[in-house]
């Protein structure tokens, strides 16, 4: 789903879904408009998920700080970064 322009809001909706299905294993969301808020809520969907096991997220344009609160929890979740 990359190159889409989805933008925050949509990343929060998107977010729900993802909390809600456990067969989901991979999420590609380059280039997507995702800011801060629609990171946060992006991450803290994969924290609750438990089955995703890979990640891409590159080319948003989140703060430093919001990049980095992703991280954390993916690398709490797998003990390892899926970021790319």
């Amino acid at each position: 789903m990359g190159c889409n322009l989805i933008g925050d809001e949509a990343a929060e909706n998107l977010a729900v879904s993802i909390v809600k299905n456990k067969s989901l294993v991979k999420i590609w969301l380059n280039r997507n408009g995702i800011g801060d808020e629609g990171t946060m809520k992006l991450a803290k969907a994969i924290q609750s998920n438990g089955t995703v096991e890979e990640f891409w997220f590159n080319g948003n344009p989140m703060s430093v700080m919001a990049y980095m609160k992703m991280l954390k929890v993916l690398d709490d979740r797998n003990g390892k970064s899926m970021g790319r």
